[in-house]
């Protein structure tokens, strides 16, 4: 491959190098000509496009390119020396691409046409569905995380009690104290509810067979509604929201990222949330 330096690429000023901390001059370091003429196509083309460069400090060489849209990530532009071509990945590609999960070309159209066709943000409903993946798996680590945080014993007692004393079991601690139960060093208006942290601990990851919610994402003034498997179910102007639905949303905004409100839903971002209960209910 024909070689070129950093420094003959224009524009520079949505161009960075990642992690900079050698001396070494970066406009020095070499890339592929087929690629050096990609970032600069691209760059002119796309003016919300912005690009990271990583350097291989032992060949002061470029190793990949990553590619952005804002904040969002769209792909990745690497170098395969042996094949003597560039590389193109990203999520939309690895979809596409089953085995191998990239694109490789040493042909600047085929390249060009590609980056077109894949480095593009990606939809609301698309979006939605990345992140409802995202709020699933961060709602079962903290379900598991709940769930081992009970003692062996006290979990396997609370999993036995039948359902009478598990729907009691507040107000039989209340009776208890009231007959003045104490024990040594506890402080009685400090005990945890078992019940409550139970129920919790069984509402915190979405089991779907069983229980009814779904995801709303918020873009752009639309909030969107999706089901467990990320089908949309329904989209609303985020200033004119149905009062059930708007509550929920309201508790869940004030919470931090990754938290969990009883009998309201997950926040797993300012705008993404997962809401208990069924869709329908929230929008009469």
């Amino acid at each position: 491959m024909q070689m070129t330096t950093l420094d003959r690429i224009y524009p520079r000023d949505r161009l960075s190098v990642a992690d900079n901390t050698c001396s070494r001059d970066t406009g020095e370091a070499e890339l592929p000509e087929i690629l050096a003429y990609l970032i600069e196509t691209k760059l002119n083309l796309n003016l919300s496009h912005c690009m990271v460069i990583e350097i291989q400090r032992h060949s002061w060489r470029v190793k990949n390119v990553t590619v952005y849209s804002g904040t969002e990530e769209l792909g990745t532009l690497g170098v395969d020396v042996h094949q003597e071509k560039i590389t193109l990945s990203n999520r939309a590609i690895g979809e596409v691409m089953v085995r191998k999960g990239y694109m490789a070309s040493a042909k600047a159209n085929q390249l060009s046409a590609n980056y077109d066709k894949f480095f593009r943000p990606a939809t609301p409903l698309v979006k939605a569905n990345m992140l409802r993946k995202e709020a699933y798996n961060e709602m079962a680590r903290e379900r598991m995380a709940q769930t081992n945080k009970a003692l062996p014993p006290i979990r396997s007692f609370v999993e036995s009690l039948t359902a009478h004393v598990m729907d009691n079991f507040d107000k039989y601690k209340d009776i208890a104290i009231d007959n003045d139960w104490s024990f040594p060093n506890l402080d009685v208006n400090s005990l945890p509810s078992l019940y409550s942290d139970y129920k919790l601990v069984d509402e915190i990851a979405p089991v779907h067979s069983k229980r009814d919610g779904f995801y709303v994402y918020i873009s752009d003034g639309v909030c969107l509604a999706a089901d467990s498997v990320g089908r949309k179910i329904g989209a609303h102007y985020s200033n004119n929201l149905p009062t059930e639905l708007s509550g929920k949303i309201g508790m869940l905004k004030l919470a931090e990222d990754k938290t969990f409100i009883r009998s309201v839903g997950y926040r797993q971002q300012q705008d993404f949330f997962y809401i208990l209960g069924d869709y329908d209910e929230h929008t009469k």
